[in-house]
């Protein structure tokens, strides 16, 4: 990774447009008007949330975008919309802000085996996931399943999912796997967690292989699936293994995926899908002192997004915007108190790696208590994929 001068840090309080995002819960209101099922936003999360949009969406439009995902061609992904459809709990289903303007959309899936990624005797925690946009657009759905270790562990509490996009190293509070599978079974990523914490992730990505495509008139990619390994503690890669890779061209299936029907060109079509540029904002929280402060770095990352969220890329390092200090305890916010402090930032490094299907950071800085004449260096390191970010 290189390392870059970061930008002076802000001070919490001198920017109260930012303020807002993490002192109050956004409560969204809800009615019931006729012929519309409303979102039910009673389970919005808490300190942490970010002002944000109303959704728009009503259950009749999610099952409108769901049925516009029908395809002839694709029988798989037909059988599984269909038993999303027959499965949604919709009356259940609930809102949480991403960001100021997006959404994430979240309709619990009752227990049905529907998916190649369900083992057998299995009876995972499902959701169908849904990124609304600033327009009130459905972006992308995926569906989420959940393997927690706790067979009394009944569901993921509003919050868990959307915390997911923002931090994956840090999920719920307790052993479990969750995996990331599209509308059309493919599997996007697993996710081993010990305690809450990132263990293991493994991701399948792709490229686009324009020669091998060139060379036999067909849409080709190449495909890798790696698995990564986390410290505990520090969150930082240990190392990780290549598990599978391979080549695969027009709707041959992926490695590992015994049925698919994802659209990759099909016939001899050798066009190149155009991305669609995207910028998502990630807070790094680098200090957590309950009653006492809280750090935050903000990430501006950008990236193309495809059809196939495998094919995703980041398209730059990630940017540092600023970092906040927020004094929860409103003494340390006083100069001449013992729990003032103040935050300078001297790290962060940045990079890409895995063909830009990964970006990854290293924050960090010294906490200072000037009263007591004492200062403290924390350092937080951060990874996200692409594929799940847009």
């Amino acid at each position: 990774m290189k390392s870059i001068t970061p930008p002076h840090p802000i001070s919490f309080f001198f920017k109260s447009l930012v303020l807002k995002r993490y002192i109050a819960i956004f409560l969204l209101m809800f009615s019931f008007i006729a012929c519309k099922k409303d979102l039910d936003v009673s389970k919005q999360s808490d300190f942490n949330n970010y002002y944000g949009r109303e959704s728009t969406l009503s259950q009749y439009e999610i099952e409108g975008w769901l049925e516009a995902q029908y395809d002839t061609l694709k029988p798989h992904t037909c059988e599984m919309i269909d038993k999303i459809l027959e499965n949604a709990d919709f009356p259940n289903m609930y809102v949480d802000s991403l960001d100021e303007d997006r959404n994430v959309v979240v309709v619990p899936i009752r227990t049905d085996y529907f998916s190649q990624h369900i083992p057998s005797e299995s009876t995972p925690l499902q959701y169908l996931v849904l990124i609304e946009d600033e327009n009130g657009d459905i972006l992308k759905g995926n569906l989420f399943l959940y393997f927690p270790e706790d067979p009394m562990y009944e569901e993921i509490p509003a919050g868990g999912i959307r915390d997911f996009y923002k931090n994956a190293q840090i999920f719920l509070d307790q052993p479990g796997k969750l995996k990331v599978v599209t509308l059309s079974d493919l599997k996007l990523g697993e996710f081993e967690y010990e305690g809450g914490v990132l263990h293991t992730s493994t991701v399948l990505t792709s490229e686009w292989d324009e020669e091998g495509s060139i060379e036999n008139e067909r849409r080709c990619q190449d495909w890798h699936i790696v698995r990564y390994y986390f410290d505990l503690v520090t969150f930082e890669i240990l190392g990780s293994d290549v598990i599978a890779e391979g080549n695969t061209c027009d709707n041959e299936c992926p490695p590992y995926e015994p049925f698919c029907d994802e659209e990759f060109g099909g016939g001899t079509g050798l066009e190149q899908e155009t991305p669609t540029p995207r910028s998502v904002i990630q807070d790094v929280d680098i200090i957590i002192k309950q009653g006492e402060v809280k750090v935050t770095a903000v990430y501006t990352l950008l990236g193309n997004s495809f059809r196939t969220s495998s094919m995703n890329v980041f398209t730059a390092d990630p940017a540092l915007d600023f970092t906040l200090i927020f004094h929860i305890n409103p003494s340390g916010s006083v100069s001449t108190h013992p729990l003032y402090s103040t935050w300078t930032t001297i790290l962060n490094e940045v990079g890409r790696t895995n063909a830009n299907k990964s970006a990854n950071i290293r924050v960090g800085g010294n906490l200072a208590y000037p009263v007591r004449n004492e200062t403290e260096f924390h350092v937080m390191p951060r990874a996200w994929n692409a594929s799940i970010v847009f």
